[in-house]
């Protein structure tokens, strides 16, 4: 399982490599309701998947191999999506993360040709109208390609409810950048922690269509899962390096922020878990513990946190 979402008063749990590639439980009770979203190549499988969230109307889903988006309106069945291709087939205008945004917009990262910029907002038909921020920078990365820094800053995106704010989290050292939509409708970046810029080496060959990174052993391990609530943002954290946390164990640090970016908390977990998601329908924080027999859903007791001053 590498995804996890609350959508309508379920949890959706989604693999990359699995089939099916969703498997859909009440929250309530636990049971499995729905498995009918396939790996395949038909219209309404899944090839690849890249991420998927949820909001109030849609369970929104990208499949990164063939740039297609599938949403399915909440109380809608799973097998009936409305399927949007995204517009080419240039593998350069293809996208590692894509989150829908307020206005029926969204945002994308991980394009392999786009300068500097690291993330594209895209229109309701998937095309590119604006490019936002810059990839972090220190004297070892500053002069790699893009498509370089396009694997060597793999994060997440994760959009608050409403659609007008959303985060990106480093998947490997720790940085993270809050955006939120500024008076005019645009989107720009309004909090930024670069507490480890994440150290790689490039192993691209870009004349035989091949783009990878080596990792630096010695970066922090990043963000293993977050979620929002209507006022927070969550982050699953452990603050060990890959080298000691080679194999991506469960984690039992919470670090708590503002949606503007302001810290606020960092948690002890009484256990280690693998993933959080927070459900709007139950107003509650979740934590799934994963092993090789079993996924164990929790709800998470938190301290009363408060805004800061």
């Amino acid at each position: 399982m590498d995804y996890v979402t609350a959508w309508d008063g379920k949890i959706v749990l989604g693999s990359k490599r699995n089939d099916p590639v969703l498997n859909i439980y009440d929250i309530a009770s636990l049971q499995l309701v729905d498995s009918s979203l396939r790996r395949g190549h038909g219209p309404t499988d899944i090839s690849y998947l890249g991420n998927f969230c949820a909001d109030s109307q849609t369970l929104f889903i990208y499949d990164m191999n063939v740039g297609k988006q599938l949403r399915i309106p909440t109380g809608a069945t799973i097998n009936r999506p409305t399927v949007h291709t995204m517009p080419g087939r240039d593998p350069a205008v293809r996208f590692m993360n894509i989150v829908p945004l307020w206005g029926n917009r969204f945002v994308a990262d991980g394009r392999l040709d786009h300068d500097d910029s690291q993330f594209c907002l895209l229109d309701s038909s998937g095309r590119i109208t604006s490019y936002l921020d810059t990839y972090p920078q220190n004297e070892a990365n500053k002069d790699f390609p893009s498509y370089d820094k396009a694997f060597g800053f793999q994060g997440q995106i994760f959009p608050t409810y409403d659609g007008k704010r959303f985060v990106y989290a480093s998947r490997s050292g720790l940085v993270l950048k809050f955006f939120g939509m500024g008076p005019t409708g645009e989107f720009e970046k309004v909090n930024e922690f670069s507490v480890q810029i994440p150290n790689f080496t490039p192993q691209s060959n870009p004349a035989q269509g091949f783009y990878t990174v080596a990792g630096d052993a010695d970066n922090l391990r990043g963000v293993a899962s977050m979620t929002a609530d209507r006022q927070f943002y969550y982050f699953l954290f452990s603050g060990k390096t890959l080298r000691e946390d080679m194999y991506a164990g469960p984690v039992d640090q919470l670090l708590v922020f503002t949606h503007s970016g302001e810290p606020v908390a960092r948690i002890r977990l009484d256990r280690a878990v693998n993933r959080i998601v927070y459900d709007a329908s139950t107003a509650k924080l979740y934590a799934l513990t994963m092993d090789e027999t079993a996924n164990l859903l929790s709800e998470v007791s938190l301290p009363v946190l408060s805004l800061p001053n």
